[in-house]
Parts: C-alpha cells; sequence; structure tokens
C-alpha cells in the first residue's frame, strides 16, 4: 500500500487553553482572520457613524469590501456564531463581556469561519458545556474536511471520529 500523501495550504491550531482574547466586538474577532477585511469593516462603521460624510468614498470602500469577500465573510460568522450557540446580538458584545467559557466557543467559531485546510485541535471540549459540545459535535460531523483532535471526551470521539488511535 503506497503513502496517502497531502498538500495542506492552512492549518489552524488550537491548544487545550486557547479562547478568544482582545479588546475587540465578537463580530470584530471572527472577521480578524480575514486579510484586511477588519480595517475596511471599522472604516465602513466609522462612515456609517458619522452620517456618510463622503458618500462616494463609502461607496468605493463599501465595493472594496464586497469584491474581498467582506459581505459574505460576515453572513458566515453569523451562520457560524448561532451555529456554536451566541444570538446575532452577541456578535456586538466586547470579548470581556463574555464569560471564559463563552470564549472557548468563540475561538473555535473563529476557526471555522475562516475555513482551513486542516484542524489541529487539543481537547476541543475543554471548558466547554453540554450544550456545547453538541453543536460542536454537530460541526465536527458536517465538516467535510481533515480534523485531527485529541480528546479524553470518550463519547465525542465515539460519535464524531471516523478513525481513532488509543494510547
Amino acid at each position: 500500500m503506497g503513502l496517502l500523501e497531502r498538500n495542506f495550504a492552512s492549518l489552524f491550531v488550537l491548544n487545550q487553553e486557547d479562547q478568544a482574547e482582545g479588546e475587540v466586538l465578537a463580530r470584530e474577532y471572527l472577521l480578524g482572520a480575514g486579510v484586511g477585511l477588519l480595517g475596511m469593516y471599522r472604516d465602513l462603521h466609522t462612515m456609517e457613524q458619522s452620517g456618510l460624510p463622503d458618500p462616494l468614498a463609502y461607496a468605493d470602500l463599501s465595493g472594496q469590501f464586497l469584491e474581498a469577500g467582506g459581505y459574505k465573510r460576515l453572513h458566515r460568522i453569523e451562520r457560524v456564531a448561532v451555529d456554536f450557540g451566541f444570538a446575532p446580538e452577541d456578535l456586538g458584545r466586547s470579548l470581556d463581556s463574555f464569560s471564559g467559557g463563552e470564549r472557548r466557543p468563540l475561538k473555535l467559531a473563529s476557526a471555522f469561519v475562516q475555513r482551513y485546510d486542516l484542524y489541529l485541535l487539543d481537547e476541543p471540549t475543554t471548558h466547554l458545556d453540554y450544550q456545547s459540545v453538541e453543536l460542536l459535535e454537530t460541526i465536527l460531523k458536517e465538516f467535510g474536511g481533515t480534523v485531527l483532535f485529541t480528546s479524553h471526551d470518550r463519547y465525542l470521539s465515539e460519535r464524531v471520529a471516523e478513525r481513532k488511535i488509543y494510547l
């Protein structure tokens, strides 16, 4: 039998204690992985808040944001956040208003907003409540890509993993 070879262009690594961090809104945190999208989003928001003093500049920037996939990304952020148990209005909250138990699912949500080729997850259920574990299980089952995870949660392993290695 030959060696299976795969090339992965992008990789997401979740360490056991990782959680969402920063002094930003949840929506900005989830958008932050998009190249240049966060800056454009903030500039658009600032223009909107100030009553669109220069409509042509706003239209130009809005077009750039569209071309860069920003509006699609915002839509995906809402879908993924809801999948991880957050209400759309939660996306307007600052990260420091979330509990540690809510920041972990936000970190996981950020991974699936971006869509990586390979996910390496170390104890992905750490600090997750029962509902969040069920949501993660559903997302992992529906995800068509490659996920490698370590877990002491045998229930998750039995329900999600196609192949298992016991050490």
